[in-house]
């Protein structure tokens, strides 16, 4: 007979009409396939103008996060240098945002 690894240990779970709510389900499954650390770097690259701030997201061209290195592509010199000056700043407010270390490592263009 086919057992299931998934979410409950308590397999009486369901049958005792306690419902489990959709967040923790989603977390649950994230953690189960090991895909956390992805939808993290997914949900800073999508929120960067949170994190950043409007201007900061205004003069960004592009964000990505690949093996542990953020990824992000600016249209102003200034900019870039400022960047380049906070850059132990910007991961420690990276890493907040995804409320575990994603990003050791900025690369800036």
């Amino acid at each position: 007979m086919f057992k299931s690894r998934f979410l409950h240990t308590d397999p009486s779970a369901q049958r005792n009409g306690k419902p489990t709510q959709v967040g923790t389900v989603i977390h649950e499954l994230l953690e189960l396939y090991k895909l956390n650390k992805k939808f993290q770097e997914m949900y800073v690259c999508s929120h960067w103008e949170l994190i950043m701030g409007t201007i900061v997201a205004n003069r960004t061209t592009k964000v990505s996060i690949e093996n542990g290195v953020l990824f992000v592509y600016m249209d102003s010199a200034p900019l870039k240098h400022q960047f380049m000056l906070q850059k132990e700043r910007i991961i420690e407010m990276v890493n907040q945002a995804a409320q575990q270390k994603i990003v050791s490592d900025i690369y800036i263009g």
